[in-house]
Parts: C-alpha cells; structure tokens; sequence
C-alpha cells in the first residue's frame, strides 16, 4: 500500500514547473498530495484535484490565513485537518523558498521535511527592481529564514552538481545536501521518425532574462543571413515578450512567437524542429538556471541542443560529445555552432543519438524517481528512529 507524502509549492502550479507532478507521478510506493496556497490559472490540467489541497479554498478570509501563514506559520485549522485526513509521512518542498514556508506544516505534522532547490532560490542575488513590495518582503523573509531552514530541515536537494556547490555556500550542512537529477520522462519523450525534420531552431522556455532570448535573436540574424530559409519558433511567455518581438521584427524575416503552449504542442515541434537552442545566461540579479528540463526532453526527442556554458548545463550536454555549449552571451558562436548543425546532418545525428543516450543513462525519471524513494525511506526511517 502506497504511503501519502505532501508535495509543497506554494503557487499550484505555474506550467513553467510540470516537472513537479512529472516526478510525483512517477513515485511508485507514495502517493503525492498537492499543497500551496493558491492556484494558477489553469491548474486542474496539470495535477489530479482529488489530491490537491489549497490554503485558497479555504473560505472565509483566506487572504488574511495566506498572510498569517507566511508571517508566522499560523495555519488554518480547517486546512491542516485537511492534510491530517491523508496521515501523510513527509513533505517534499520545491525551491527554497517553499521550504521556509512548508516548516510551519512539517512541526504542525511531525513530520520531516525535504526541500529540492532549482535554481534562483540559490543563486539570485538582488531582486529586479520592477518586482513588487509584497514579493521583496517575501525574498527577504526568504533570506532571514534560510538558516533556520538548514537547521531544521531533513535534506536538502539541488538538481545539479553546480547547484550542490551553492547549496554548501549558502550554509547548508554537508550532512544535509546531496544532488539529485529529477530526469524526464522518456516513454513520452521518444522522436517519431517517421516525420521529417524541418529548418528550424527551436526555444521552449519563459521570455525572461535568464533565458537569453535576445541572444538567439542576434544569433539567428547571423544564421538567417546565410540560409533565409532557416526558421525560428519560440514557445513560451513572460515579461520579456513584447521587446523580444520587438527585437525579433527589427532583425529577422522568418520566426514565429507562439506563447505558452501545452506538452503535447511543445514535443510536436520538437520533432520537427531541426535544433533545439537553450542560451541560458546570468541575469542582472545573479539569477540562474538549475538543470534546464528542457534540454532533457530535447535530447530525449533526438533533437540536437546548443546551449551555454551555465550552472549545471555542462552535466547535462558534454561540449562536442551530446551537443555544443558557448560562453553566455556569445551570439556570435551561438550563430555559427547552429549554422554548423544546420549544413552537417552527420553531425545532427550523432548528437541526436548520443544525446538520447545520455539522457537514457543518467536523466530517466523512472530510474531516478526510484533513488528519490530510496531517498525517501531512509530519511522517514531516521526520523522515526529519532522519535522512538
């Protein structure tokens, strides 16, 4: 019989972060219940409702229990029976932050508590000043919280090696940290080869900073000017979107900004895209990526990546081994290694073979979801032994 774990992210569930329900659905010996606070538009196509417990449905006076929560872990009574009611064994928080904020729950619960870091929850050094009070308020609670999280928290998780690194020196115990690779799920991701690939780049990501959507753009100027057949097709939104179209109009004859789009749109255009580009940089706030799953599911779809030398990137794509990586914010390479892909299909098939199996070796979610429960059993194994 499967043990009821609580998953925690306090926002259920931007589509930017599938690969939350990708791993909790792929447990075997746990049931994941979803916790936050409040949902995102569109939220009952990414998790199974009947497992998804909000603080926002909780009525009345819901803004007010969101907001004594965060200050001071108070926790609506009716919404902690509700969690009660599943006799869950532990709490898995998604990013730091969320960590300081499931705390309250895991010593309401008796509980313990493991956090995964992505990204930004280690990295971002100041926040942009278009962010709102509310939100900067947030980060510095963050910050003032975060040693009393290594303390009282069972583990700590990063999702890459790089990430690991930052976990240690943002003061996490070495005793408490450790890396794992969430993966992707590769009975979904598997490239139809039926279909013929067309002369695209293709971007999936949000239209952020971080991103370095603006350097694909001059990129593919300097790769439109010697192939004008050569199209590129970026998928996803943000508050980047209205200059990158901007960008894209003064520089380019042949793109296409499709927004947000579900799963089943992104791996169609991933097997028909030709290259998949991923020119991660460090924002202005310091702000990075973890382990881009992205660049998972294109490998895994047999579509050639390049990409940056950024964060933990290099352990998913070895440089002329799995694909080609650049320095950030060099689009001057970034246009040539793609000019170099789209004239040599030899080369497009050799990192689109190794690419697959490299993703087959180390990023399967099945193989990993199975470490993550061992993972699982040894901390609730410990934390009941402390309890006895």
């Amino acid at each position: 019989m499967k043990q009821n774990l609580i998953i925690y992210r306090d926002t259920l569930l931007p589509y930017s972060q599938t690969f939350i329900p990708a791993q909790g659905e792929s447990l075997l010996s746990y049931q994941p219940i979803y916790t936050g606070v409040v949902p995102v538009a569109g939220v009952e196509t990414l998790l199974p409702l009947e497992r998804t417990l909000l603080l926002s449905d909780v009525k009345p006076f819901s803004k007010l229990w969101r907001l004594l929560f965060k200050l001071f872990g108070f926790i609506h009574p009716r919404w902690l029976n509700s969690i009660k009611a599943y006799s869950p064994c532990l709490i898995h928080a998604h990013f730091g932050l969320g960590g300081v904020w499931a705390l309250p729950l895991s010593h309401q619960l008796n509980i313990p508590l493991v956090v995964t870091f992505h990204g930004f929850d280690l990295s971002i050094s100041q926040l942009q000043k278009s962010v709102s009070l509310s939100r900067k308020y947030e980060y510095e609670l963050y910050l003032k919280r975060l040693p009393s999280l290594f303390e009282k928290a069972d583990l700590c998780i990063a999702v890459s090696k790089y990430m690991y690194s930052k976990l240690l020196e943002k003061g996490c115990p070495e005793n408490k940290a450790m890396v794992h690779y969430i993966g992707t799920n590769l009975d979904y991701f598997t490239p139809d080869r039926t279909i013929t690939r067309e002369p695209i780049i293709l971007f999936v990501g949000r239209l952020v900073e971080k991103k370095g959507g603006n350097f694909l753009i001059q990129a593919m100027e300097k790769v439109q000017a010697a192939m004008p057949d050569v199209k590129l097709v970026m998928i996803g939104d943000g508050p980047l979107r209205t200059e990158l179209e901007t960008l894209a109009h003064q520089k380019l004859e042949n793109y296409e900004f499709l927004g947000k789009q579900p799963l089943e749109i992104v791996k169609y255009w991933m097997n028909t895209a030709m290259i998949l580009c991923v020119p991660s940089v460090t924002a202005a706030t310091g702000d990075m990526e973890g382990l881009p799953t992205v660049i998972m599911e294109g490998q895994a779809m047999g579509l050639p990546v390049v990409s940056t030398f950024h964060s933990g990137i290099p352990e998913i794509i070895i440089h002329e081994k799995t694909g080609l990586l650049t320095k950030e914010k060099d689009w001057q390479t970034l246009g040539d290694y793609l000019l170099l892909l789209l004239k040599n299909q030899e080369m497009r098939e050799y990192f689109a073979e190794m690419g697959r199996n490299y993703v087959q070796e180390n990023f399967d979610i099945k193989q990993n979801t199975a470490k993550l429960e061992e993972i699982y059993n040894n901390v609730v194994s410990s934390c009941n032994s402390r309890s006895i």
